[in-house]
């Protein structure tokens, strides 16, 4: 009796078939992705002091102090909470107008935002999913979303108030996003490897 071994066919692996190039430019979208659009839509930024205002103990944040600042009012009618003299940025009342910046255009920017957010990672993960399997319109998603993150980022850098880790992330972000256009440029041009015969 004829016996046949059948040996396993093997699956390729995930990296197998990819070049450098093409791993390189979906990690780096991936990086991006994850520093311009998670961390702020899941509040890294704010935790991480971001915005550049001085916290509850009324400490000076980067050359801002909120002490300095004149008082207008009898404690509760001025530019500070009552009772303890820090600087409340989300509540101000002058001349009896009350400005809260928790209403109204600023929710609505919010929620832009968000959204804003929320639309770069799902077109980030198409893009970078396209870079994988070897598609050109993945290139060129990712190279539009970097070319975005980058010309949107460059403003943030001249902000009056900002703190190390704004500071880092925004350079992060367009480090990432040069890498991602050279990357991806040249994941476009870089030959398809031959099926084996």
């Amino acid at each position: 009796m004829n016996e046949t071994t059948v040996e396993p066919t093997k699956k390729p692996g995930l990296f197998k078939g990819r070049s450098v190039i093409t791993i390189l430019a979906a990690g780096l979208l991936l990086l991006l992705i994850i520093v311009y659009a998670v961390f702020p839509l899941v509040g890294l930024n704010r935790l991480a002091g971001r915005n550049g205002f001085a916290g509850g103990n009324g400490r000076i944040v980067q050359g801002f102090n909120p002490n300095n600042l004149p008082s207008q009012g009898s404690g509760n009618g001025g530019y500070f909470q009552q009772g303890n003299g820090n600087f409340n940025p989300n509540h101000l009342t002058q001349g009896g107008r009350s400005f809260n910046a928790n209403s109204g255009l600023t929710r609505v920017f919010s929620i832009l935002t968000g959204a804003y957010r929320i639309t770069v990672i799902v077109i980030g993960l198409l893009a970078i999913a396209g870079i994988w399997l070897k598609k050109r319109w993945g290139a060129i998603l990712a190279v539009i979303l970097a070319a975005l993150a980058f010309g949107l980022t460059v403003p943030a850098l001249f902000r009056p108030f900002f703190t190390a880790f704004n500071l880092i992330s925004n350079i992060a972000i367009l480090l990432l996003a040069v890498g991602v256009v050279v990357f991806s440029i040249l994941s476009m041009r870089a030959p398809k490897p031959q099926a084996a015969v």
